[in-house]
């Protein structure tokens, strides 16, 4: 999980190591000084502190612990050292999490709370494929977040689809996000490409061809999406190779970038000079 910070000054990154006493796998957070190649450990909580993000301005690194309540939450602790502040107080587990441009908001992934009658009745039992968790956005406003945990506020909301991958636009207005029928895992080939207009929480559906469409990343410019594809295959879940595909933000049909790329790619950046990726080769899941 290595992450440089923006202004280049420090490499943040996790490490795991086995907890005997609590029968665990414990994950911690350090950094490494750039210039000095000094490292330390940020956090030494006695619960795991993972995925750190960094803060446009390089400030703050934010991460996800279940320190408080045993479910996760996003955490904020300066590179500096110090104290991690508790930045959500979320009815449910944070999923995915993301700094906004300019550093203000933090856009995050939570299901919903139940209602309290289903909660008395079934306690935390799921009726499996009778009813689900369905993941949404929800907005953190940071400022107020540092001086006291904030519920957030929902972006999207309903059963028409589960939100999974997202990702801001350059100015801070879209989220480009995949989602899927619902939560269940077998519902991974109708995940489709969604754009959400921040303010007025205006949502439309981007791409939509059968088969898994995934993991939007926006362009430097904002101009175009670029995607996991199965550019229309229905049965490329199971048994074919994604291509990484573009669209414009303003609609239009979807174009493969990597028909002869016999592999599955992952985008890594989208930067000035290209879109970065990472594939397995010669392996076997």
């Amino acid at each position: 999980s290595a992450q440089i910070s923006p202004d280049a000054r420090f490499v943040a990154y996790t490490q795991s190591e086995t907890d005997f006493e609590q029968n665990a796998f414990l994950t911690q957070i350090f950094v490494t000084e750039v210039a000095t190649g000094k490292g330390r450990q940020l956090t030494r909580a006695k619960k795991s502190s993972t995925e750190p993000h960094w803060a446009p301005d390089s400030r703050w690194l934010a991460f996800l612990s279940d320190r408080e309540g045993g479910k996760n939450q996003i955490f904020a602790i300066s590179p500096e050292g110090g104290e991690a502040v508790q930045l959500t107080k979320s009815e449910t587990a944070v999923g995915n999490f993301e700094w906004a441009p300019n550093g203000e908001t933090i856009v995050f992934t939570a299901a919903p709370k139940r209602p309290e009658e289903r909660k008395k009745s079934l306690g935390e039992f799921d009726v499996v494929r009778k009813e689900y968790a369905y993941a949404h956005l929800w907005l953190l406003k940071v400022a107020e977040a540092l001086n006291a945990p904030q519920a957030g506020a929902p972006l999207t909301s309903g059963t028409a689809y589960s939100v999974g991958g997202f990702d801001w636009s350059p100015d801070g207005k879209r989220i480009a996000f995949s989602a899927t029928r619902n939560p269940d895992l077998i519902q991974g080939h109708t995940s489709d490409i969604y754009l959400l207009t921040v303010e007025g929480k205006e949502v439309k559906k981007l791409v939509d061809l059968p088969g898994p469409d995934r993991a939007p990343q926006y362009s430097p410019d904002g101009a175009l999406l670029v995607f996991a594809s199965a550019m229309g295959n229905a049965k490329a879940y199971s048994s074919n190779n994604v291509r990484l595909a573009i669209v414009p933000v303003s609609g239009g049909a979807p174009r493969s970038l990597t028909d002869s790329f016999d592999e599955n790619p992952t985008v890594a950046a989208w930067k000035k000079d290209g879109i970065y990726f990472t594939a397995l080769q010669r392996t076997q899941m």
